[in-house]
């Protein structure tokens, strides 16, 4: 086999809603996760991982430019990235080559965008966010993927019809997003094991409807919850409270009754199988990368664009302005990294710095970043070189 490029590679994870307390490193030592627990056994894990607005656009946006969402364009959701923002892949050295595979939502879901050489997209019902006409009738990678395995779609769609997030959901586990998700980030890691490269992959999961092929892993009547679960906010402020009865009353999509304390457990639990669909794709880059010999020459960065209540507070979905910690404080690490001999970070970090740190790693910044990679898995923040952009903020608002 011939050796590998000198200059590191990038693999970075994000899944969409996973929260900090789905590892075992951060106490949870039941679920059945193995490929992820052994990503932070190798890594340098952060505890206190925070992101930028716990809200899938604007955190992504920061995620992937390395800029607060106001000052990237994305300060809530339905927001495309604007083209004149650049994300890491227009931020490398010419000798990189990069790939998106997954979830984008930042605009024009299907279409090869901001300097991403590969792209092998996955959704296809965001298509009245698209900003050309021409771009709503087609479909996503994974959607032909689905159709040539001999699947029917069950949506309308301006291109026909197209497979809802349902039935996507109750697919069997070889046909799931993230399994294809998997299986194609290893399929770009081997193809590209001779060049340096720096790869994207974003699922779906665990974000609701919260149901998969492993809905029965995990028992209901047994599962552990933390101390607040169905607990109703007392002394938080109206809005959460207001949120609280509604959702306490509430028969959620996939026919959970929330009003009851097993209806609550059983979406939870459902939670946790959608966290283990997850691991599976883990397990697939993980094993592309040992595969192809670039275990010693690989960056693997993982987070997640924020996390998600399932309960907590006596709230369901997301934590959207709600700002609780389950919510906005996210699993963290990074394995290869410089500080991998050191295993746990107790300082405080926000998502807002994985850009920066991932960037240091490869090829230097070109540009200024709020997020500083310092408190990161760096021993040394990057030196930028290059004239400070109208976005970046004072030196009291860098993260530390």
């Amino acid at each position: 086999m011939p050796a590998p490029p000198e200059q590191p590679n990038l693999v970075f994870i994000l899944p969409d809603r996973q929260r900090r307390d789905t590892l075992a490193c951060y106490g949870n030592d039941w679920i059945q996760v193995p490929h992820l627990n052994r990503l932070a056994e190798e890594s340098f894990v952060f505890d206190h991982c925070y992101v930028t607005q716990p809200v899938c656009c604007p955190s992504r946006s920061s995620i992937m430019c390395g800029q607060y969402p106001v000052d990237a364009g994305v300060p809530v959701n339905r927001h495309n990235l604007p083209r004149d923002v650049p994300t890491i892949a227009e931020m490398l050295t010419d000798d990189y080559h990069t790939g998106y595979i997954g979830k984008w939502h930042l605009g024009d879901e299907i279409l090869p965008q901001h300097g991403f050489d590969e792209w092998i997209s996955c959704f296809d019902h965001w298509w009245t966010d698209y900003t050309r006409d021409g771009l709503r009738s087609r479909f996503s990678h994974y959607h032909h993927w689905l159709v040539d395995n001999g699947f029917e779609p069950d949506a309308k769609h301006p291109g026909g019809r197209a497979f809802s997030g349902d039935f996507r959901a109750d697919l069997p586990v070889e046909y799931q997003m993230a399994t294809w998700l998997g299986e194609e980030a290893a399929r770009f890691i081997e193809r590209n094991a001779q060049r340096p490269f720096v790869l994207y992959v974003s699922s779906k999961e665990p974000h609701p409807p919260f149901t998969s092929p492993f809905n029965g892993l995990y028992d209901p009547a047994t599962l552990p919850v933390d101390e607040t679960f169905r607990t109703y906010p007392e002394g938080h402020s109206l809005f959460n409270r207001i949120r609280a009865e509604f959702w306490m009353q509430a028969v959620h999509d996939g026919g959970f009754d929330l009003s009851t304390d097993m209806g609550c457990r059983r979406m939870l639990s459902n939670y946790w199988g959608c966290v283990s669909l997850v691991d599976g794709m883990v397990g697939s880059i993980l094993g592309a990368i040992d595969a192809a010999g670039l275990g010693d020459n690989t960056i693997v960065r993982f987070t997640s664009d924020h996390g998600e209540m399932v309960g907590t507070h006596a709230t369901w979905r997301c934590a959207r302005r709600t700002r609780n910690r389950q919510g906005c404080r996210c699993w963290c690490g990074c394995r290869g990294c410089a500080r991998a001999s050191v295993a746990w970070a107790a300082t405080s970090v926000r998502s807002i710095s994985c850009l920066p740190c991932s960037t240091c790693s490869a090829s230097p910044c070109p540009q200024a970043c709020p997020g500083t990679a310092a408190p990161m898995c760096c021993e040394e923040p990057p030196t930028w070189g290059m004239k400070t952009s109208s976005s970046s903020t004072t030196p009291s608002a860098i993260a530390t």
